[in-house]
């Protein structure tokens, strides 16, 4: 059996993706509506509710036996993510379908770690989210968020 996982970090990288989870299928792009992408203090990607606002990502199709490799790459062990299902919209279908998504309970803004935002950046441009988007990504970079 196989799930949907949103990435909008750097697990959107499909080249290091691929080679950390062999058996997973890139699905094509989808974004989180009523969220906002932030970097918080411990310096990685997270996502927070916001109203109105939109995380682009992309969308994997990962088996029971990377789904578990995946919660140890994510720290849910150690609480620095937890997982949700929630409702994302799917390029590849069209519609909202249930995926799973990793959040951080730390939505403290802080900066990212060294050469993290570069590679989410790259990801970003080379899976053609909006311009907007991609500007918000490189603000990331550079300035502390509220």
């Amino acid at each position: 059996m196989s799930i949907l996982y949103f990435a909008y970090g750097s697990n959107m990288d499909t080249v290091s993706f691929r080679k950390r989870y062999p058996a997973a299928v890139f699905c094509g792009t989808a974004r989180l509506e009523d969220y906002s992408f932030i970097i918080n203090s411990k310096g990685v990607a997270t996502v927070k509710k916001d109203p109105g606002s939109v995380v682009y990502g992309v969308m994997w199709e990962i088996t029971e036996a990377d789904e578990k490799l995946l919660d140890e790459f994510e720290g849910i062990a150690e609480g620095l993510y937890r997982s949700r299902m929630l409702k994302v919209w799917s390029d590849k279908y069209a519609a909202f379908k249930e995926m799973k998504v990793y959040i951080s309970d730390n939505i403290i803004p802080g900066f990212p770690l060294p050469g993290y935002m570069p590679a989410v950046i790259e990801s970003a441009a080379a899976h053609n989210f909006p311009e907007s988007y991609r500007e918000h990504l490189n603000r990331q970079d550079e300035e502390l968020f509220s």
